[in-house]
């Protein structure tokens, strides 16, 4: 939600402030050009702030003294009551301090980078990149990445390129970067249920409510509906919110598709949006596009050529705001925090916040907003607060979705819908000895390409597993965002 170079000998006491874009001397800090996003200045001689972030909930204005530092940054820090990022500026230019903290909310991408007095920190991963002295890959970083794909970790697949994830804060001055990890938040208990209790109900008031805010002030906001259970259930509680809301959904060909469409049908026929499809088959999944945005970063869903041929194919204006089903499955089970070892600390699992952050960057290079209500802490509160047996084997869902009027075969539907379906189709037909004949991957050592190549061909006689399909996936996806910002 950010853009932003700052210089730590630059005075912010004589910026200049137009639209949402502040700039003082060579530095610049600019809000993500959406009206859902707001933007606060408070510039002073010695302590200036910039508040960025949904303009719902943008702070009030104090009429007494500021608080201190460390006060201003640890109650920020912990607010959760929308995505918002706060720079707060102090000292001279000889000692001062540039301290950027995120609030606990939300999953937007910022990263950080320095070079000299510089400091970078973007949602756009190629500005944290341009900023570096040399460019070479983190291959520690990378080597995670192919193993685990996108972690809850702080660097990034570029060495001396870092994330700031929600609840976090990095200080810069000219002894570096310091970054501290969130304080996590209370974690709610599980209670028993009352004798009148209406479990369900409560659950899509509270989805709703959270996702309430953002509905309301979107000009065209826009449900992303897969057919599962936890967009169904977002669906269920947020197309209410709104008489001219619009849907979508990417789809999957063979018998999975066909049921995948049945299904969405079904839903679509409760909610009455206006709806539009687009097939997750056509193209290699494998045999990324062209263009630019495609090779930008490894912070990025599996799913995005096909979303983004979606909305280049859009029938109508585009959305400004488009709401995800994105971290339900780790609210509606019996494990509701999970971590790997080596995470950073947060308030959820690891892979919710991960998986969320994963769908952004496709949405914010076409001016779109992203909402996640299943990982909003109001949600996440309620979900633990419930008895492990409702949580069992996704009972919540189940009981939402039948509830709400979907059929049993709705919540029990006969094929699993699996991006695998996609994935393996295509790894089948695709030419990997051509497409690693040269490979930076290999290059740097960072995995052995010759024996995954080696792996293929056997696949082609024995058949792929999902597993080996998602590593040449990864693989795919680095060996290209290293083509991008390595040197020839």
């Amino acid at each position: 939600m950010i853009d932003a170079e700052l210089h730590l000998g630059d005075d912010p006491a004589g910026s200049t402030v137009e639209g949402k874009r502040l700039a003082f001397g060579k530095s610049i800090i600019a809000a993500f050009p959406s009206p859902l996003i707001g933007m606060a200045v408070d510039a002073g001689p010695s302590r200036s702030e910039v508040w960025i972030g949904e303009a719902h909930a943008a702070p009030a204005r104090s009429a007494g003294p500021p608080p201190a530092v460390a006060e201003r940054i640890r109650a920020h820090r912990q607010g959760v009551e929308g995505d918002a990022v706060l720079v707060l500026m102090s000292g001279d230019s000889a000692n001062r301090t540039i301290t950027v903290a995120r609030s606990s909310a939300g999953a937007c991408p910022i990263y950080v980078a320095t070079n000299d007095d510089r400091l970078v920190v973007s949602w756009r991963y190629e500005a944290a990149v341009a900023i570096l002295p040399r460019v070479k890959p983190d291959l520690a970083a990378c080597r995670l990445y192919l193993k685990k794909a996108v972690t809850h970790t702080r660097n990034q697949v570029i060495e001396g390129t870092f994330i700031l994830w929600p609840g976090e804060a990095v200080e810069f001055s000219r002894a570096g970067l310091a970054f501290q990890e969130i304080e996590p938040l209370p974690v709610v208990r599980p209670a028993m249920l009352r004798a009148d209790a209406c479990v369900t109900g409560a659950f899509l008031e509270t989805v709703a409510e959270g996702c309430r805010p953002m509905v309301t002030a979107a000009v065209r906001p826009l449900l992303e509906i897969s057919g599962g259970y936890d967009s169904s259930c977002v669906a269920l509680a947020v197309a209410g919110l709104r008489a001219d809301m619009l849907s979508y959904g990417v789809i999957q060909d063979g018998a999975a598709g066909e049921q995948q469409r049945a299904r969405r049908a079904q839903l679509l026929s409760l909610i009455k949006t206006r709806d539009v499809e687009y097939p997750a088959y056509g193209d290699s999944s494998f045999d990324f596009p062209l263009e630019e945005e495609q090779h930008t970063t490894c912070m990025d869903d599996i799913y995005r050529s096909y979303t983004a041929r979606a909305f280049a194919n859009f029938p109508c204006e585009l959305p400004d705001l488009v709401i995800t089903g994105i971290g339900g499955d780790e609210l509606t089970r019996e494990e509701t925090f999970r971590r790997e070892p080596g995470e950073l600390r947060g308030n959820y699992s690891s892979s919710a916040i991960s998986g969320a952050m994963c769908r952004y960057d496709v949405f914010l290079r076409r001016g779109i907003w992203l909402s996640n209500p299943l990982i909003a802490q109001d949600v996440i509160d309620f979900c633990r607060a419930l008895p492990p047996e409702i949580r069992k084997d996704r009972l919540l869902n189940v009981l939402t979705l039948a509830r709400g009027g979907l059929s049993d075969g709705f919540i029990f539907p006969y094929y699993a819908e699996h991006f695998g379906n996609v994935l393996l189709r295509y790894a089948v037909v695709t030419d990997f000895n051509a497409m690693f004949r040269s490979s930076i991957v290999g290059d740097y050592g960072i995995v052995d390409v010759a024996s995954m190549l080696q792996s293929a061909r056997d696949a082609l006689r024995d058949g792929f597993t999902f597993r080996q399909a998602s590593d040449f996936l990864f693989l795919r996806k680095l060996e290209m965002v290293l083509r991008r910002y390595l040197p020839n």
